[in-house]
């Protein structure tokens, strides 16, 4: 992979960081915005602080949690195990995990593309036992694999496998638990073995007790107030394969350079991972760990003119938010990483930065 390298500021982010410092000012947004096409780096800058106490300031290295766009690298993983161990993505949950013969329906393909029928963590409700319910009444929702195998077979479908979309992090823990079984190594080991090492994601790992102390400290605005969130690790270590990998900037624009092109990917495992799987509204589909969008422009000609095509997925889990984008057209890739939960919403912030390019 060619090194990327920093070039002069091009004249259409002059309207980018006096914004930018403007959030800052005003509290709404602290973290990291890294733009590049191709090996260019066009724009990197942080802003904001890495705790309330404003002792350090964010830098372009500083890590964050990613969250949900954990989700992007289990799908990569799974799609280059099963492609290594010649296994289908359409085998059925059951022939790994027998224990979910009632879900025997559910392919591996459904849980990746959000069509497998398992509802989000709504879905709990009402199956929960008394020692469950005091769980995530504490918020930690610590289950093993056996208790979350033990949940997902009580767990009412909300619709017949296949037939829709409906976007769940369950299917993530279940997706980890699978890989798991099928290799007999932890999912960290697995990430390590075939994603980390191999890429040289140095600043991408696990959030654990240890990591966390070297992450951005997730905060929220209270009334002026700034709050930390403290014991993000109790949270990831429960979403496992669906939410608990953290990274910095540069490490992420790494990772999307080897997702989108190069030999990381063969051209099976690259088509498999951006097929329109499912639809899940109007000129919005679901890719495997990502979601491909086209927003509409002007009418042309009698036609809606395309304004933006491009994947992405985000997260937001309490005290952060992430973004890793990559627009069709142009070939921009933006990344955002915040430690301020309820700053700017990140989706507007991605659509003002689309639009200045």
């Amino acid at each position: 992979m060619k090194p990327q390298t920093s070039l002069p500021l091009p004249k259409n982010f002059i309207e980018l960081n006096p914004y930018l410092d403007s959030l800052e000012k005003e509290n709404l947004f602290s973290g990291v915005v890294y733009i590049s096409q191709g090996n260019d780096v066009l724009f990197e800058k942080a802003y904001g602080y890495t705790n309330c106490e404003k002792t350090e300031r964010v830098k372009i290295e500083s890590r964050f949690l990613l969250a949900s766009v954990t989700k992007m690298f289990t799908s990569v993983l799974t799609v280059k195990l099963f492609s290594k161990l010649n296994l289908s993505l359409k085998l059925s949950i059951a022939e790994i995990l027998p224990e979910l013969v009632e879900k025997s329906k559910i392919t591996v393909h459904h849980l990746l593309s959000h069509q497998s029928g398992l509802p989000y963590f709504d879905g709990l409700k009402g199956i929960l036992s008394e020692n469950d319910r005091q769980k995530n009444i504490r918020g930690d929702l610590l289950f093993s694999p056996e208790e979350y195998i033990s949940l997902i077979k009580r767990m009412p479908l909300k619709f017949k496998p296949g037939h829709r979309q409906n976007y769940s992090s369950i299917n993530f823990i279940l997706i980890g638990i699978i890989l798991e079984k099928i290799t007999g190594l932890t999912f960290a080991e697995l990430l390590n073995e075939h994603i980390l090492i191999p890429l040289e994601l140095t600043n991408t790992g696990f959030v654990d007790s240890h990591s966390e102390k070297k992450l951005a400290s997730g905060m929220r605005m209270n009334n002026g107030k700034c709050i930390e969130q403290r014991l993000i690790h109790q949270l990831t270590k429960a979403f496992h394969a669906s939410s608990s990998l953290y990274s910095n900037a540069r490490d992420l624009g790494k990772w999307r350079d080897a997702v989108f092109s190069g030999d990381f990917l063969s051209d099976t495992e690259r088509n498999l991972i951006f097929s329109r799987h499912s639809k899940i509204r109007f000129y919005y589909y679901q890719n495997y760990g990502l979601m491909e969008r086209v927003s509409l422009g002007p009418v042309i000609g009698g036609l809606f003119s395309r304004k933006h095509h491009y994947y992405e997925h985000i997260g937001m889990p309490p005290g952060y938010r992430a973004c890793i984008l990559t627009e069709v057209k142009n070939g921009h890739n933006i990344i955002l990483l915040s430690n301020l939960g309820n700053g700017i919403d990140i989706k507007t912030l991605r659509d003002t930065i689309l639009d200045i390019l």
